[in-house]
C-alpha cells in the first residue's frame, strides 16, 4: 500500500510548511475583515464554506481511517478514489469529477488542470486588481 493524498506529501513533510499557511490564513482573514459590503460578504462565506469542508474531510478521515492508503495500481486502472466514493454518499454530484487525476489516465485530465489553473489565475487578478482599486482610493482621501 500507498499513501498518495491525491498528489499531496505526507503529512510529515506539511509539518515543515505550516507556519506559512497559518501566515496566509491569517491575511486571508485579515483582507476579508477589512473589505466593505458585498465583497466582504462574499469573501467571508467562501471562508466558511472552506473551514467546514475541511472539517468534514478531517471527519471522514477520523472515522475511516482506512481511507488514507489506497492501491496505486487499482487507481491507475480506473478505480475512484476511496475519500471520493465516501464523500459521494453525502455530496452530489460525483465531486471527483470537477477534478483533475494525478494518476488516472482521464481524458478529462488535462482539461480540468487547465481550468483549475485559470480560476487560480483568474483570483490572483482579480485580488491584485482590488489591491490597486483600494490603494488608489486610500490616497484619493488623503
Amino acid at each position: 500500500m500507498t499513501w498518495h493524498a491525491d498528489g499531496g506529501p505526507p503529512s510529515r513533510y506539511l509539518l515543515a510548511g505550516l507556519p506559512f499557511f497559518a501566515v496566509a490564513v491569517a491575511g486571508g482573514l485579515e483582507t476579508a475583515f477589512a473589505s466593505a459590503g458585498p465583497v466582504r460578504v462574499a469573501l467571508l462565506i467562501l471562508t466558511w464554506v472552506a473551514v467546514w469542508w475541511s472539517a468534514f474531510v478531517a471527519f471522514v478521515y477520523a472515522v475511516l481511517p482506512d481511507l488514507r492508503y489506497e492501491y496505486m495500481p487499482q487507481i491507475r486502472d480506473g478505480n475512484a478514489v476511496h475519500l471520493w466514493l465516501e464523500l459521494g454518499r453525502v455530496l452530489r454530484p460525483d465531486i471527483q469529477t470537477a477534478l483533475p487525476s494525478f494518476y488516472g489516465h482521464e481524458l478529462a485530465t488535462i482539461p480540468l488542470a487547465i481550468f483549475w489553473t485559470g480560476i487560480a489565475i483568474l483570483l490572483g487578478a482579480v485580488g491584485w486588481v482590488a489591491k490597486g482599486r483600494r490603494a488608489a482610493l486610500s490616497t484619493s482621501r488623503l
